[in-house]
């Protein structure tokens, strides 16, 4: 799973350098927590990516329980499944399953698109006993977090 959050991680800090947004890229080393509805809480995300006037504007309690995600994305590699999370107008978290195709960022992340294709050759490099055993059930979450 470490070669997909790599490479997810490679894609967003790419388009962040090039589209000169200064924005902050983590990796799950980041520490965000997040609560969801339905009781549901993602404890550390694998890639983010925060507007730098939204971090460096961070106090320590947003750290540890994260508010105001416009966008996430779930990669499950080996159900080939991207699924997409956005708040719709009243706020509220909706999902759509993309299937196994690029998605683009929207106006949340501009001119963005996360390739599938890239992450399909990352994970191609794995041995073959291990590309199947080592990436079961598990998936990788993208979010892009901005405090309104």
């Amino acid at each position: 799973m470490a070669l997909v959050v790599a490479e997810i991680c490679a894609q967003v800090y790419k388009w962040n350098i090039q589209t000169r947004q200064n924005g902050v890229v983590t990796s799950s080393q980041g520490g965000f927590n997040l609560s969801m509805t339905g009781g549901r809480t993602i404890r550390v995300l694998d890639v983010t990516f925060t507007p730098s006037e939204t971090y460096h504007n961070l106090n320590d309690q947003q750290l540890m329980t994260f508010q105001g995600v416009q966008l996430g994305w779930v990669v499950d590699p080996v159900n080939k499944n991207v699924y997409v999370l956005k708040q719709d107008r009243r706020g509220f978290m909706c999902t759509w399953n993309k299937g196994w195709n690029n998605v683009d960022g929207g106006n949340v992340l501009p001119s963005f698109v996360l390739k599938v294709w890239k992450i399909d050759e990352a994970t191609s490099q794995l041995p073959s006993e291990s590309s199947s055993s080592g990436l079961d059930h598990q998936t990788v979450t993208l979010t892009v977090l901005n405090v309104i």
